[in-house]
């Protein structure tokens, strides 16, 4: 028998209308980030491919994107300190002038989003959705 998630998600349709969606995948601040090549927005791509399939012009603004074989951009932003261990607080991604370049280019197109949804995979990223 079918639980009622997958029920729901089976059946949701959503508006036809033509509208424009700009997914955003947010940098990440945490003290590592060893599985970073792992790190996909699954539920961005999945919600994209619904929205697509139903006429909605979709763009996805992923700051954690690899160029390539090399590494996320790391910057530290602070050091945390817990009783006597400090450990160094980092945002792993591209630069917030990377991520403005590209709402500036869909400024120029005249692409404004109706909705912007951003994922955030789980709640200690916060930071970076905020």
């Amino acid at each position: 028998m079918e639980s009622n998630k997958s029920l729901i998600i089976d059946n949701y349709v959503p508006e036809t209308h033509h509208r424009r969606i700009l997914l955003c995948n947010p940098p990440i601040y945490d003290t590592r980030f060893p599985w970073a090549r792992f790190q996909q927005p699954v539920a961005l791509l999945q919600l994209s491919t619904l929205l697509r399939q139903n006429g909605c012009d979709v763009r996805l603004l992923d700051a954690l994107a690899l160029d390539g074989n090399t590494l996320h951009r790391r910057r530290r932003m602070r050091v945390v300190t817990r009783e006597s261990v400090s450990l160094n607080w980092w945002r792993f991604g591209r630069l917030p002038t990377d991520l403005r370049g590209h709402l500036i280019a869909f400024e120029r197109e005249k692409w404004q989003p109706d909705e912007v949804y951003i994922a955030g995979f789980t709640t200690f990223w916060w930071e970076g959705v905020a």
